[in-house]
């Protein structure tokens, strides 16, 4: 899912980049799907066959204005972590969100506290950061939910900083 993020990531950079920027885009198919004309289904969605949100979903909410606060859905700050906090995790960890800063704690210590990536043109690029392990354990026992009570699972929280609106916080435990 981050390749797919980091792909529609990179289209939405270049048409930002481009001087003769177009009035909009959009992704052709929103849902993935089969075809019935090949054997391979379409996974290149921001949402999967069961109409679940993947972390591009949340790359492209992060282009919506933070300080535009509505009683509809999908406005006002937002923030994501696209990371399943598990012990096959990478040390860096992506966090898209439109707001200014974003402080990030696991298990409970600060990690950093920093605005977004440079070299983007798009409004509201990514925010990635250097993290620890998230378990002591590397063991398949611990992905099938049968490891040892005492075994830590690295919880991660991000906080979405803007100026004049209150902190926002989003909690991703290490299992699913």
């Amino acid at each position: 899912m981050l390749v797919q993020a980091a792909s529609h990531l990179h289209s939405l950079d270049q048409i930002y980049s481009s001087p003769n920027r177009p009035a909009g885009a959009c992704v052709w198919a929103g849902i993935d799907s089969s075809r019935g004309y090949h054997h391979q289904p379409f996974l290149g969605s921001p949402l999967d066959l069961f109409r679940l949100p993947k972390f591009d979903y949340f790359m492209f909410q992060t282009h919506r204005p933070p300080k535009v606060v509505s009683g509809d859905v999908g406005s006002g700050p937002m923030i994501f972590i696209a990371n399943y906090a598990s012990f096959q995790s990478q040390d860096s960890l992506m966090v898209f969100s439109n707001c200014e800063q974003v402080r990030l704690f696991q298990g409970g210590k600060l990690i950093a506290v920093q605005e977004p990536d440079l070299g983007y043109h798009v409004p509201h690029p990514p925010f990635t950061f250097k993290v620890g392990n998230f378990s002591n354990t590397v063991s398949m026992l611990y992905a099938t939910g049968v490891a040892p009570i005492e075994t830590e699972i690295g919880e991660l929280k991000a906080e979405g900083l803007v100026r004049l609106l209150q902190p926002i916080a989003f909690s991703h435990l290490g299992s699913r």
